[in-house]
C-alpha cells in the first residue's frame, strides 16, 4: 500500500451523536484517524477507530463522512468527498465505553486524487442496543440483535438454543430446521415464508445473513414454540416467556 505524505490537520473525527425519535442516547463518540493511504486498487482509505467516552453503549446506524482537501499550499480547500458510508462496514457494532472499535473506510470515488492536506468531519447516528430476555435471563449473543421494519432479528443459534430446541443447518439451501417436542420449525435465509409442522407461515421480515451469521425474527421463532413475547420500545427490550 502506498501511504500519503499528507499532513493531517485533524487527527480525530468528532462525531455528532443524533438522538433518534424512539429514545435519546447519551454518548460521546469520536473517530480517531490512525492512517490515510491509497490501497492497492488506488482507492482512498481512512483507517482509525471509534471510541466512546460516555457512559452508555451504543450501536452505529448511519455515518456521513465529509473530506475536504487542498491540492497545493496556495489553493483553497475544496470538498472532495461527501458520502454516506455503507452501513455494512460498521452496522451492528457495539461501541462500548473504553473499548475502541477499529474501522477502515474506503472511497473508490477518490481514486488517484492527490491532495496535500485534509480535514475530516462526520455525523454518526446511533441507537441503544436491543436486549433479549428469555425466562428472566438476558440472552448472551456473540453479535447484536438488529431492528428491521419494526421487527427484531436475532442470531439464529443463540435463540433456538435458549428456547431448548435442537437445530439442524443445511448449508446448500441455507435452511435451518429446529425441533422441540412435537414442534418443528423450518426457516430459509431470504425467504418470506417459513414452516411450522409442515404448514406455511408468512414472515413479516425474512431471515437474513448479517456479518456472516444467520439472523431470524425473534417473535416468530418464540411464538412458534408456544412462548409469549413482549417488546418494550422505551427500553428496547424483548421479553420472552415460555
Amino acid at each position: 500500500m502506498k501511504k500519503f505524505t499528507a499532513i493531517l490537520l485533524m487527527l480525530g473525527l468528532f462525531i455528532t451523536v443524533l438522538a433518534l425519535p424512539a429514545q435519546a442516547v447519551e454518548a460521546e463518540i469520536k473517530f480517531d484517524v490512525k492512517e490515510v493511504l491509497y490501497n492497492n486498487k488506488g482507492e482512498l482509505e481512512v483507517q482509525g477507530a471509534f471510541s466512546n467516552s460516555g457512559d452508555t453503549p451504543v450501536v452505529a446506524k448511519s455515518l456521513l463522512l465529509v473530506i475536504n482537501g487542498q491540492d497545493s499550499p496556495t489553493s483553497a480547500y475544496v470538498r472532495l468527498i461527501k458520502t454516506n458510508v455503507p452501513s455494512t462496514q460498521y452496522a451492528h457494532k457495539l461501541i462500548s465505553p473504553g473499548q475502541p472499535v477499529p474501522m477502515t473506510f474506503t472511497f473508490p470515488q477518490a481514486k488517484k486524487i492527490k491532495l496535500m492536506k485534509y480535514t475530516y468531519t462526520a455525523t454518526l447516528t446511533v441507537d441503544s442496543p436491543i436486549t433479549v430476555v428469555i425466562n428472566g435471563k438476558e440472552l448472551v449473543m456473540e453479535t447484536l440483535p438488529v431492528a428491521e421494519n419494526g421487527r427484531t432479528l436475532v442470531p439464529l443459534r443463540a435463540i433456538f438454543q435458549a428456547l431448548g430446541a435442537d437445530i439442524f443447518w443445511d448449508a446448500p439451501t441455507e435452511t435451518v430446521t429446529a425441533k422441540k417436542g412435537s414442534t418443528e420449525v423450518k426457516i430459509t435465509i431470504g425467504k418470506a415464508q417459513a414452516e411450522v409442522n409442515g404448514q406455511a407461515v408468512k414472515l413479516d421480515v425474512p431471515a437474513k445473513t448479517i456479518d456472516q451469521r444467520a439472523y431470524v425474527p425473534a417473535r416468530f421463532v418464540a411464538e412458534a414454540f408456544g412462548a409469549k413475547v413482549n417488546y418494550d420500545s422505551a427500553t428496547k427490550k424483548v421479553t420472552i416467556t415460555q
